[in-house]
């Protein structure tokens, strides 16, 4: 499961709720708004107005 928090940050969820992983953190620079998937599997992730320099993040897969 793939949360971003109100605070534009991203917690990522196993499916028993454990934190697998997190991105940014309250207010960071990071500034997620939301996400979506392809039916790849690749993930993009769609910053604020409040981060001018990229409006879509394709996300890296890490193995």
């Amino acid at each position: 499961m793939y949360v971003v928090g109100r605070g534009g940050y991203l917690t990522i969820f196993n499916e028993d709720f454990d934190i697998v992983a997190m991105l940014g953190y309250y207010n960071s620079d990071l500034k997620a708004h939301g996400m979506c998937g392809n039916s790849r599997g690749d993930l993009f992730l769609f910053p604020t107005h409040a981060n001018p320099d990229h409006q879509v993040i394709q996300l890296k897969r890490i193995r």
